[in-house]
């Protein structure tokens, strides 16, 4: 699961009880962090959690395929924040 939110004790929070309920987490602070790691971590994502209003890459990037990222890396759920 990936995280996306800029406001760091919500974030911290958010996934402080994701991985209390035994989910695998990530975190980025904003859309440009939230691109790299799932770049990197393709496989291991199965939902996103997005700050609707992300700095760095707008979150609209964050979800829309690109080159590096085909459209089949997001067959899983994306939930705005």
């Amino acid at each position: 699961m990936l995280v996306v939110e800029d406001e760091t004790s919500l974030r911290f929070a958010i996934a402080k009880a994701l991985r209390k309920a035994e989910f695998s987490v990530l975190e980025a602070a904003d859309g440009s962090a939230a691109i790299d790691l799932l770049r990197a971590h393709t496989d291991k994502v199965v939902l996103i959690l997005l700050d609707l209003t992300t700095p760095g890459a707008p979150s609209r990037e964050v979800v829309t395929p690109h080159q590096h990222r085909p459209l089949a890396v997001l067959r899983f759920p994306i939930a705005m924040i």
